[in-house]
């Protein structure tokens, strides 16, 4: 038996899955590490300063301006911690939370395969934001879920679920699952990003992706205007024109003319279509993977153009 082990984060609750084919659980003192974290940062983002080195290099009054909250070497956990505001390429997460095995393990590289599959499945199920050890911050990162009322209702299932789509993603052709794993990707980092059009941007990158899964020869010629349409009505997830139009058209005027509802990028007041867009559009993408894996369901058959009913069960699966 060939057993592969890796380590991942952050995931602020205790996992323990077991199958024939991997096992995934919590190590070390996470819990503890988060819930100290939670208490440094109360707006629920991780984010490093921009200028960590400063300090190395002497230059104090940078460091002073860029550190937001929280300063300390040698405390209780080990840890070296600077939290701030602002992103660097160069830093990454100082700790993770789980560790993945994949056991009989053929890949050469699980990471771009089945390992990152199950832990960006994960994040998609408990409403966060994963990766793999050592991976350097592109976005500020969750400590806790970001959206409790849409993915409560897999909470009883999750073990379930997770063994489905892991089958489901083995059983693709090697150019769906990379378009899988990338849609997984990019609604996870979605809503990471601050700008209302930089959320609806990597929502509509992933509604592309899942429609390359989704793609078969009977729908390989649909223009681009009705993807959404043919795409929901075959799970029979229901449709809604005017969200539908509306975010056809903001795609298009973003995509074509660098433009947010008529407006600059980074100008002008923020309209209701500009928020709420990227929010529907992050829900319908949340009932196109739950159909993808699990076929018809009461989550994916539920209204996506409103958060004031969240789905309370799944029923058969």
């Amino acid at each position: 038996m060939t057993l592969w082990r890796d380590y991942f984060g952050l995931l602020p609750e205790e996992w323990h899955f077991t199958s024939d084919y991997y096992r995934i659980g919590t190590f070390g003192n996470t819990y503890e590490i988060l819930m100290m974290t939670r208490d440094i940062i109360s707006d629920g983002w991780l984010c490093p300063t921009l200028l960590v080195k400063a300090k190395r290099y002497g230059h104090p009054e940078i460091l002073q301006l860029l550190t937001a909250k929280y300063e300390e070497e040698d405390n209780e956990y080990g840890l070296e911690v600077e939290w701030g505001r602002t992103i660097s390429s160069d830093v990454v997460v100082p700790f993770t939370s789980h560790y993945i095995e994949l056991i009989n393990n053929t890949e050469r590289e699980p990471r771009l395969g089945s390992a990152a599959l199950l832990v960006h499945f994960i994040g998609f199920l408990a409403g966060t934001r994963l990766q793999f050890e050592g991976w350097a911050l592109d976005s500020r990162v969750p400590i806790w879920s970001q959206c409790r009322d849409e993915t409560r209702v897999f909470v009883p299932h999750r073990p379930k679920i997770l063994e489905k789509a892991y089958h489901y993603w083995r059983g693709l052709s090697n150019k769906k699952r990379k378009a899988l794993l990338s849609a997984l990707y990019v609604h996870e980092k979605a809503y990471c990003e601050t700008w209302e059009w930089e959320r609806f941007l990597w929502e509509y990158f992933c509604f592309d992706a899942l429609w390359n899964v989704f793609v078969n020869n009977n729908t390989a010629r649909t223009k681009h205007p009705d993807r959404m349409r043919t795409f929901a009505s075959h799970y029979g997830i229901p449709l809604e024109k005017t969200a539908i139009s509306e975010i056809v058209k903001l795609r298009n005027e973003l995509v074509h003319e660098a433009l947010w509802d008529n407006r600059l990028l980074g100008h002008g007041d923020t309209t209701s279509l500009a928020i709420n867009a990227p929010l529907n559009l992050r829900r319908l993408n949340k009932r196109l993977i739950a159909a993808l894996i699990l076929g018809h369901n009461k989550f994916s058959s539920s209204c996506w153009w409103t958060a004031s009913s969240p789905v309370l069960s799944l029923g058969q699966i």
